[in-house]
Protein backbone atom coordinates (compact mmCIF):
# COMPACT_ATOMS: atom_id res chain seq x y z
CA UNK A 1 0.00 0.00 0.00
CA UNK A 2 2.91 2.46 0.87
CA UNK A 3 4.81 1.84 -2.94
CA UNK A 4 1.15 2.37 -4.92
CA UNK A 5 0.77 5.90 -3.31
CA UNK A 6 3.70 7.34 -4.59
CA UNK A 7 3.85 5.28 -7.70
CA UNK A 8 0.37 6.55 -8.43
CA UNK A 9 1.34 10.30 -7.36
CA UNK A 10 4.12 10.10 -10.16
CA UNK A 11 2.51 7.94 -12.34
CA UNK A 12 0.11 10.86 -12.92
CA UNK A 13 2.51 14.00 -12.76
CA UNK A 14 4.56 12.12 -15.77
CA UNK A 15 1.34 12.01 -17.77
CA UNK A 16 -0.22 15.30 -16.72
CA UNK A 17 3.58 16.42 -18.10
CA UNK A 18 3.43 14.37 -21.23
CA UNK A 19 0.15 15.35 -22.40
CA UNK A 20 1.08 19.25 -22.46
CA UNK A 21 4.08 19.06 -24.07
CA UNK A 22 4.05 20.46 -27.78
CA UNK A 23 3.26 18.62 -30.66
CA UNK A 24 6.52 18.60 -33.33
CA UNK A 25 5.04 19.59 -36.49
CA UNK A 26 5.31 17.79 -39.38
CA UNK A 27 7.66 20.00 -41.52
CA UNK A 28 9.64 21.90 -39.54
CA UNK A 29 10.60 25.52 -41.61
CA UNK A 30 14.13 27.25 -41.59
CA UNK A 31 15.13 29.93 -43.25
CA UNK A 32 19.04 29.99 -44.19
CA UNK A 33 19.40 33.07 -45.42
CA UNK A 34 19.74 32.11 -49.14
CA UNK A 35 19.14 34.97 -51.98
CA UNK A 36 15.78 35.98 -53.18
CA UNK A 37 14.99 35.43 -56.95
CA UNK A 38 13.15 38.33 -58.43
CA UNK A 39 10.76 37.62 -61.35
CA UNK A 40 9.34 40.72 -63.46
CA UNK A 41 5.80 39.32 -64.86
CA UNK A 42 4.24 42.20 -66.65
CA UNK A 43 6.11 44.55 -64.86
CA UNK A 44 5.20 43.55 -61.11
CA UNK A 45 7.57 42.33 -59.27
CA UNK A 46 7.44 38.97 -57.70
CA UNK A 47 9.69 37.44 -54.91
CA UNK A 48 11.04 34.04 -54.52
CA UNK A 49 11.99 32.80 -51.39
CA UNK A 50 14.09 29.32 -50.91
CA UNK A 51 13.09 27.70 -47.10
CA UNK A 52 14.89 24.45 -45.87
CA UNK A 53 12.55 21.93 -44.40
CA UNK A 54 12.73 19.36 -42.24
CA UNK A 55 10.46 16.42 -42.28
CA UNK A 56 9.67 15.08 -38.81
CA UNK A 57 7.03 12.89 -40.31
CA UNK A 58 6.55 11.35 -44.13
CA UNK A 59 5.50 14.00 -46.73
CA UNK A 60 1.08 14.29 -47.15
CA UNK A 61 0.13 12.85 -50.27
CA UNK A 62 -2.53 15.56 -50.75
CA UNK A 63 -1.94 19.05 -52.20
CA UNK A 64 0.37 21.21 -49.81
CA UNK A 65 -0.08 25.12 -49.72
CA UNK A 66 2.12 28.10 -48.77
CA UNK A 67 0.19 30.27 -46.59
CA UNK A 68 1.27 34.15 -45.92
CA UNK A 69 -0.59 35.54 -42.83
CA UNK A 70 -0.34 39.35 -42.78
CA UNK A 71 -0.76 41.52 -39.58
CA UNK A 72 -3.53 42.57 -40.65
CA UNK A 73 -5.81 39.92 -40.67
CA UNK A 74 -5.40 39.52 -44.47
CA UNK A 75 -3.32 36.40 -46.22
CA UNK A 76 -2.81 34.96 -49.60
CA UNK A 77 -2.19 31.09 -50.58
CA UNK A 78 -0.12 29.42 -53.40
CA UNK A 79 0.07 25.77 -54.04
CA UNK A 80 3.75 24.13 -53.77
CA UNK A 81 5.93 24.93 -56.50
CA UNK A 82 7.95 21.86 -57.85
CA UNK A 83 6.28 18.79 -55.59
CA UNK A 84 9.91 16.32 -55.94
CA UNK A 85 11.87 18.87 -54.38
CA UNK A 86 9.52 20.18 -51.76
CA UNK A 87 9.43 16.52 -50.60
CA UNK A 88 12.71 16.27 -50.19
CA UNK A 89 12.45 19.54 -47.91
CA UNK A 90 12.94 22.33 -50.53
CA UNK A 91 9.80 25.41 -50.03
CA UNK A 92 9.84 27.94 -52.46
CA UNK A 93 7.79 30.64 -51.20
CA UNK A 94 5.95 33.59 -54.04
CA UNK A 95 6.12 36.54 -52.43
CA UNK A 96 3.92 39.47 -54.39
CA UNK A 97 4.61 42.87 -54.72
CA UNK A 98 1.15 43.66 -55.11
CA UNK A 99 0.42 41.67 -51.53
CA UNK A 100 2.87 43.86 -49.43
CA UNK A 101 1.29 47.03 -50.94
CA UNK A 102 -1.93 45.72 -50.60
CA UNK A 103 -1.28 45.02 -46.78
CA UNK A 104 1.05 47.76 -45.41
CA UNK A 105 3.86 46.04 -45.30
CA UNK A 106 6.19 47.31 -48.41
CA UNK A 107 7.92 49.75 -46.66
CA UNK A 108 8.25 47.15 -43.53
CA UNK A 109 7.14 44.77 -41.54
CA UNK A 110 6.39 41.24 -40.43
CA UNK A 111 4.09 38.31 -41.93
CA UNK A 112 4.25 34.30 -41.36
CA UNK A 113 4.86 32.05 -43.73
CA UNK A 114 2.83 28.05 -42.48
CA UNK A 115 2.46 25.24 -44.68
CA UNK A 116 -0.76 23.35 -45.16
CA UNK A 117 -2.09 20.18 -46.45
CA UNK A 118 -5.24 19.87 -48.66
CA UNK A 119 -6.24 23.12 -48.52
CA UNK A 120 -5.39 27.06 -48.17
CA UNK A 121 -5.69 28.56 -44.36
CA UNK A 122 -5.83 31.74 -43.00
CA UNK A 123 -4.93 31.20 -39.58
CA UNK A 124 -1.49 29.41 -38.24
CA UNK A 125 -3.37 27.39 -35.92
CA UNK A 126 -5.82 26.14 -38.32
CA UNK A 127 -5.89 22.15 -38.20
CA UNK A 128 -4.78 22.06 -42.03
CA UNK A 129 -1.05 23.54 -41.17
CA UNK A 130 1.44 21.29 -41.05
CA UNK A 131 4.55 23.33 -40.28
CA UNK A 132 5.66 25.85 -37.76
CA UNK A 133 5.07 29.34 -38.22
CA UNK A 134 7.91 31.30 -39.47
CA UNK A 135 7.91 34.57 -39.21
CA UNK A 136 9.93 36.69 -41.67
CA UNK A 137 10.11 40.67 -41.84
CA UNK A 138 10.21 42.68 -45.01
CA UNK A 139 12.54 44.10 -46.48
CA UNK A 140 14.62 41.28 -46.29
CA UNK A 141 18.20 42.47 -46.28
CA UNK A 142 19.75 40.01 -48.81
CA UNK A 143 21.46 39.19 -51.97
CA UNK A 144 18.34 39.56 -55.38
CA UNK A 145 19.40 37.18 -57.79
CA UNK A 146 17.68 37.44 -61.48
CA UNK A 147 18.34 33.21 -61.52
CA UNK A 148 17.28 30.47 -59.16
CA UNK A 149 18.53 30.50 -55.91
CA UNK A 150 20.96 26.95 -55.89
CA UNK A 151 20.16 24.76 -52.41
CA UNK A 152 21.54 21.44 -51.04
CA UNK A 153 18.95 19.82 -52.90
CA UNK A 154 19.43 21.05 -56.63
CA UNK A 155 21.07 19.41 -59.14
CA UNK A 156 24.94 20.33 -60.23
CA UNK A 157 25.19 21.65 -63.28
CA UNK A 158 27.17 19.74 -66.25
CA UNK A 159 31.00 20.25 -65.74
CA UNK A 160 31.00 21.36 -69.35
CA UNK A 161 28.12 24.21 -69.39
CA UNK A 162 28.21 27.24 -70.86
CA UNK A 163 27.92 30.67 -68.74
CA UNK A 164 24.55 31.93 -69.22
CA UNK A 165 24.47 35.27 -71.79
CA UNK A 166 25.01 38.49 -69.50
CA UNK A 167 26.78 36.68 -67.18
CA UNK A 168 30.54 36.41 -66.93
CA UNK A 169 32.14 33.39 -66.60
CA UNK A 170 34.01 32.27 -63.62
CA UNK A 171 37.78 33.71 -63.89
CA UNK A 172 40.57 31.58 -64.78
CA UNK A 173 42.84 30.05 -62.30
CA UNK A 174 46.53 32.18 -62.35
CA UNK A 175 48.75 30.63 -64.25
CA UNK A 176 47.15 28.68 -66.91
CA UNK A 177 47.30 30.25 -70.41
CA UNK A 178 43.96 31.91 -71.85
CA UNK A 179 43.08 30.05 -75.15
CA UNK A 180 43.84 31.52 -78.61
CA UNK A 181 41.76 34.21 -79.74
CA UNK A 182 41.33 36.15 -82.82
CA UNK A 183 44.29 37.96 -84.13
CA UNK A 184 44.19 41.47 -84.03
CA UNK A 185 46.04 44.25 -85.61
CA UNK A 186 47.93 44.45 -83.22
CA UNK A 187 49.01 40.80 -83.36
CA UNK A 188 50.43 41.35 -87.11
Amino acid sequence: MRLYIPFAITLSLFLGFAATAPAKSKLELVDEGLPLQELRPLDRRVYILTLDGKWNQAAPVETCYVNFIFPNGACYSHKIEEADLFRKGEVRCIIQGPQLIRNHIDSGGKFTIVVSAGRDVTSASAPEVISNALQESWPMRRQVSKFRTRTKYTELPPVDAFPIPGESPPPRPPGTNAPPGPRTSKDK
